[in-house]
């Protein structure tokens, strides 16, 4: 397989996570700080096993796989769009055409 769309596919990826970890920072911060100004925060009960820390992250990984079993049916399920294509898709098909011109020319 091609090495570039793997690449490409794994920039795209890793910058839709760093992009929303950047964004999930100051609203954490901003909650921690109205915590800390009602003055809740020192009445939390912030033990391994915490409602307020487990219920989280069980939603968070519920959300996970939601969205990890979403994007895999919408990877298989081939679907045509009627908007137009963004620029991540014109790179991925560029590579993909690409590859396969390669494995044509390597069959003959």
């Amino acid at each position: 397989m091609n090495r570039k769309k793997y690449l490409l596919l794994f920039k795209y990826v890793a910058n839709a996570y760093i992009r929303t970890f950047l964004f999930s920072i100051p609203f954490t911060a901003l909650f921690f700080v109205i915590l800390l100004v009602s003055g809740m925060y020192s009445r939390l009960d912030l033990k391994f096993d915490s409602p307020v820390l487990v219920l989280p992250m069980l939603a968070s990984l519920i959300l996970a796989a939601v969205v990890l079993v979403f994007g895999l049916i919408l990877y298989v399920y081939k679907y045509r769009r009627t908007v137009d294509k963004t620029a991540f898709y014109k790179a991925v098909s560029d590579a993909m055409g690409e590859e396969k011109r390669t494995l044509g020319r390597k069959a003959e």
